[in-house]
């Protein structure tokens, strides 16, 4: 797979990729992309990601807490959208959902309803009303929120 000349000799990528995982929470694939980048084969990449779980530095039910988290609370992302963004990373389903159940439902409840505010003033005053709501919901929809809460939310005023 790797076809290119090897970037560092092996304690120096390990030394390397360490301090990289250090930077903040990162994901196998990261780390399997970077590595095989770096000019790694595929068992020495198998092995230093070996290593490196061991030694604590990569972690997928924390990388997914520490993505769930950020994403939500910073990004304002709706949940559909973060699942869709793990799994995109391979990671399991096991460690999505219990990521997931970290986020607290009024919070998000919350975060919903800002932003829905938030649209809602930005748009023009002389827009129909079914038109307003539509353009909020895809706006809605579109950051991950779940259709069924967005419309609810949306009807209820």
């Amino acid at each position: 797979m790797a076809n290119r000349p090897r970037k560092y000799p092996p304690l120096e990528t390990y030394l390397r990729i360490k301090k990289w995982c250090d930077l903040r929470e990162r994901c196998q694939s990261e780390v399997r992309s970077k590595l095989y980048d770096w000019g790694l084969y595929s068992d020495e990449v198998e092995n230093m990601i070996a290593r490196l779980i061991s030694d604590n530095y990569l972690d997928e039910s924390r990388f997914a807490s520490a993505y769930v988290s950020g994403k939500y609370r910073i990004k304002h992302w709706g949940r559909n959208r973060i699942v869709r963004e793990l799994k995109q990373r391979d990671i399991s389903s096991f460690n999505i959902n219990a990521a997931l159940k970290e986020i607290d439902e009024q919070e998000y409840l919350r975060i919903l309803d800002y932003l829905k505010e938030r649209k809602e003033e930005l748009m023009d005053e002389g827009i129909r009303e079914f038109e307003r709501n539509g353009k909020v919901a895809r706006f809605l929809i579109n950051r991950g929120f779940e259709p069924d809460l967005v419309w609810e939310r949306i009807n209820r005023g």
